[in-house]
């Protein structure tokens, strides 16, 4: 398994994360449309941003590994449930899958907010399940099944499950 660690992500490095973001909507867009503008990015309102610099509930944090930052996790507690917390956005650039990384920062969130825990996925994102499956698995020891909900007009599978 290879070398890593959270680190919180200060707000002036935001831009890095909203590059980043765009190699996560790119492979989003795999799965569900997504437009781009003239330019070539893809459209996301990065205001919903914005809260996890000014909200005390919320925690923004980069995957770095020996090799610089491999990826990104959004953390906040759900709205609504203040005991529960919810991983809003997780990536991991393609160069770092499979080694491990995101099971082991799962982990390590785990650890760092004890608690209840939701993870929601799109049903259609096949990949992620079988990510979030063998990852929460290894983290508490037990399998997870998600449950479908209707979440702002749209239907997601929720992994809950309490450490």
């Amino acid at each position: 398994m290879a070398t890593f660690n959270l680190q919180p992500i200060p707000a002036n490095q935001r831009g890095v994360l909203e590059v980043l973001f765009q190699f996560y909507l790119y492979e989003l867009s795999a799965i569900v449309e997504l437009r781009q503008s003239d330019d070539g990015y893809f459209s996301y309102d990065f205001s919903v941003l914005d809260k996890y610099w000014s909200a005390p509930d919320h925690y923004p944090y980069f995957i770095s590994a020996e090799s610089g930052i491999a990826g990104f996790v959004l953390v906040r507690q759900y709205p609504g449930l203040d005991q529960r917390y919810d991983i809003e956005q997780f990536f991991i650039l393609a160069a770092h899958k499979r080694k491990g990384l995101g099971a082991s920062a799962l982990a390590q969130l785990l650890e760092k907010y004890p608690g209840d825990w939701q993870i929601r996925v799109l049903p259609e994102n096949l990949v992620a399940h079988r990510f979030w499956q063998r990852s929460i698995e290894r983290a508490i020891g037990l399998q997870c099944t998600p449950t479908a909900k209707l979440e702002d007009n749209l239907v997601m599978d929720f992994y809950e499950f309490a450490v």
